[in-house]
């Protein structure tokens, strides 16, 4: 099993690169919020300050929100550490 460390919230989690980042994170008690688990309603929206996600894990984002580093980690399956940080909320303009 390959594995990459994810920090998430100030701290590390060992996560494996062959399952979706949002299981793993949620399985040693991350608390990413969730709902579907298929990369359709965006509630585990995350932002990656540090590192590189797959395109894929961004698909049904825009193209602003992909500018900003924000993915979805339900449909990720990291291949790099990574530093991440909960999505802000946006406020309507």
């Amino acid at each position: 099993m390959d594995t990459v460390q994810v920090e998430y919230n100030g701290k590390t989690y060992t996560c494996d690169t062959n399952r979706p980042l949002l299981f793993t994170l949620n399985e040693q008690g991350a608390m990413v919020p969730q709902s579907c688990q298929q990369g359709l309603c965006q509630s585990c929206l995350t932002q990656v300050v540090k590192g590189n996600v797959s395109e894929s894990s961004q698909i049904g984002l825009t193209d602003e929100q992909k500018e900003q580093g924000y993915f979805l980690p339900c449909v990720c399956k990291p291949q790099e550490d990574l530093t991440l940080e909960p999505a802000r909320k946006i406020s309507p303009t």
